[in-house]
């Protein structure tokens, strides 16, 4: 593999042109002669040689389409391990971005995937309130609880046999409010 040349058009393009020119050359396979009237159509960039297409090709394109593969097989063993969920809203935030930024925009399109966005967020959100009310809930009933165990324990104190059988009820009623879920 050649060193690509310090004056190359193509490797001074910004990385967003030369992911989408590798993307052509990888993905959708086009000729370098497309490539070239692609590249000057879109970009202003006017590339006379298929050596340079070439150069970029292997220098460039191709380790392009092995990190995206890479990023893809990640993304799918990551899927497998349960993060689905996180997957699907990092893919929804990238897909809302790229749709604000591009120059066709529907409002429509783009306030429907902000919805879905802060629709999620909020459901988030409130799962971590419901979360949080129920540990305050239990810590409320368990302390009430101890109250009630310790007014229960002033009562058979000097009972052996009550003493007994509370010693058996705490440890039942406090397993029950620590194992409710």
């Amino acid at each position: 593999m050649k060193k690509p040349r310090s004056d190359s058009k193509l490797d001074g393009l910004p990385p967003k042109q030369q992911a989408e020119l590798s993307r052509w050359l990888t993905e959708e396979n086009v000729s370098y002669e497309e490539a070239r009237q692609r590249v000057h159509t879109r970009f202003g960039v006017l590339v006379s040689s298929d050596s340079t297409f070439s150069d970029f090709y292997h220098s460039s394109a191709l380790p392009w389409k092995y990190a995206q593969a890479q990023n893809f097989a990640s993304e799918m063993a990551r899927l497998k391990q349960g993060e689905f969920k996180p997957a699907i809203m990092r893919r929804l935030e990238q897909l809302a971005y790229e749709l604000a930024a591009s120059q066709n925009v529907n409002p429509k399109t783009l306030k429907a995937f902000l919805k879905m966005i802060t629709d999620s967020e909020k459901v988030a959100l409130q799962k971590g309130n419901l979360e949080l009310a129920v540990q305050r809930f239990r810590e409320a009933v368990k302390s009430s609880m101890e109250k009630g165990l310790d007014a229960l324990f002033a009562e058979v104190k000097d009972n052996p046999e009550a003493l007994a059988l509370y010693q058996k009820f705490k440890a039942a009623a406090m397993k029950g409010v620590e194992g409710a879920k």
